[in-house]
């Protein structure tokens, strides 16, 4: 077994039962509190699945090619947020306590062979096998005959909408968020502001980059190509998290910097158009202390270990995702609706 592979699943799957315990038991156990739409007993029946099926993905794809860890992290996310719907809006009436678990491991198995004939079709368009549109294309820039194909434009949108409503729940979980700034902090420089990057075509905030990764003498781990007008180095790699990109930014910068830097960079490239400002309980927080220092002049790097901050991401990450699945389910409303889109858009595409 790959090391890598290995040790990505002890970080970030790994969920050990009680002696004797074996999967399939523990999820029936849980059965009755599913039923009762218990969040906690939801996310434990989650993570009990995760830890169990990490291998059966490996092995799945191990059969077409290597297995990537992006790939494991897409599809375990996509198994997350299919149970997830499942729990909003009940398990069938079909499913019976002892046929639970086998009925979400078969979820996991269509779920890879989808995710591979994805990828596969995804492979072919970039090799110029098959035409490909860009959804936003379609949807910003009416490439599609509205006359002719109006339910599929009309389709197109509401998927937009979806997204951008999520990405104000997102927003919110993160600007009211309880956790220590240190934690977010360190998340925003490892996965947002990467993801960030990556989208804007602004010149001047691309330049930014640049300068961040050779912050204190730093030799770049990434920068901007002016002739190619894009970014190069590790903040251009399709990775979950970019812990090397975000020790150079991070480094020798005191908490309060680091706010500050992130608002304003934040301001350049701004998620769904909406503005960002941090809530009560952070500004609650950025007051606090430890071991007598001032929270605001911390620096993360000379107070914690690289291994603890690199747990950090993974946990913001998950903690968010928890938040914003919160307050998507509180809205019954828009749950409503954006299950009806994807089950038209299945029903097109099937």
């Amino acid at each position: 077994m790959n090391y890598e592979l290995s040790a990505h699943y002890k970080t970030y799957y790994e969920y050990p039962l009680r002696d004797g315990i074996q999967p399939g038991e523990a999820v029936a156990g849980l059965f009755d509190q599913i039923l009762q739409e218990d969040r906690d007993s939801q996310e434990q029946v989650i993570r009990i699945l995760s830890s169990n099926t990490y291998y059966l993905i490996v092995d799945r794809l191990a059969k077409y090619s290597n297995p990537l860890i992006d790939d494991i992290d897409n599809i375990m996310q996509d198994v997350r947020m299919q149970i997830m719907t499942l729990f909003f809006r009940g398990i069938p009436e079909r499913i019976t306590r002892d046929g639970f678990y086998g009925f979400l491991l078969q979820l996991v198995e269509n779920r890879i062979k989808n995710y591979q004939r994805e990828k596969a079709i995804k492979l072919k368009k970039e090799h110029g096998e098959m035409p490909e549109r860009s959804l936003q294309d379609v949807v910003e820039h009416q490439q599609y005959d509205e006359s002719a194909e109006p339910e599929n434009v009309y389709l197109m949108k509401e998927r937009w909408r979806v997204i951008r409503k999520v990405v104000h729940y997102y927003l919110e979980a993160l600007q009211e968020t309880e956790l220590p700034p240190h934690y977010v902090l360190t998340y925003c420089y490892a996965v947002l502001i990467p993801q960030l990057f990556k989208k804007s075509k602004d010149i001047d905030f691309l330049r930014r980059v640049e300068q961040i990764s050779r912050r204190n003498g730093n030799t770049a781990k990434s920068w901007y190509n002016e002739k190619d007008n894009c970014l190069e180095g590790e903040i251009a790699r399709d990775s979950v998290i970019l812990m090397k990109w975000a020790y150079d930014a991070m480094k020798d910068m005191q908490v309060l910097e680091l706010e500050k830097e992130f608002l304003e960079l934040y301001q350049m490239e701004p998620l769904n158009e909406e503005p960002f400002s941090w809530g009560a309980a952070w500004k609650e927080n950025m007051r606090g202390a430890l071991n007598d220092i001032p929270l605001e002049t911390i620096v993360i790097l000379e107070h914690f270990t690289r291994n603890a901050i690199k747990n950090w991401p993974l946990r913001v990450a998950d903690h968010l995702m928890t938040e914003t699945e919160r307050r998507i389910h509180a809205d019954c409303d828009f749950c409503r609706e954006s299950i009806e889109i994807v089950e038209n858009l299945i029903g097109r595409e099937g």
